[in-house]
């Protein structure tokens, strides 16, 4: 996975800061099935988000590998293309979170879902600074 091209960090004050290796951790360890809820707009996901802490990352094109998922959205094989991810820092149980992505469905029309996904890690770090 490709680090992302930009990333919107809601990680607090100080000296916090997005980490892209969780990023790509918390993405890829989805459960390949779109959620049965109601998705918000951007600008709610974008609220939620910097409430709870978290990031929203952007690509130009990131493939993912969700084969039920492009299956379910029309890819022809087991990878859909996302542009970008919401990700907070807000457990839905102990063992998962919900992270939304925006899928580039074919024909280009962009398109958010909600998915599980089981890294549990914080998406932000605290730098530290050595002495």
């Amino acid at each position: 996975m490709l680090s992302p091209n930009r990333v919107d960090a809601f990680c607090g004050s100080g000296e916090h800061y997005a980490r892209s290796t969780a990023i790509e951790s918390i993405i890829t360890s989805t459960d390949d099935r779109i959620e049965a809820v109601s998705v918000p707009a951007s600008r709610e996901i974008e609220r939620i988000v910097r409430s709870q802490g978290g990031v929203i990352a952007h690509w130009d094109s990131q493939m993912l590998a969700v084969p039920d998922v492009a299956r379910q959205l029309g890819y022809p094989g087991p990878y859909a293309e996302i542009g970008d991810a919401a990700i907070s820092n807000r457990l839905v149980d102990p063992q998962s979170r919900r992270i939304y992505l925006t899928f580039v469905l074919p024909g280009g029309v962009r398109k958010t879902y909600a998915l599980r996904a089981f890294d549990m890690q914080n998406v932000c770090s605290e730098a530290r600074l050595s002495a």
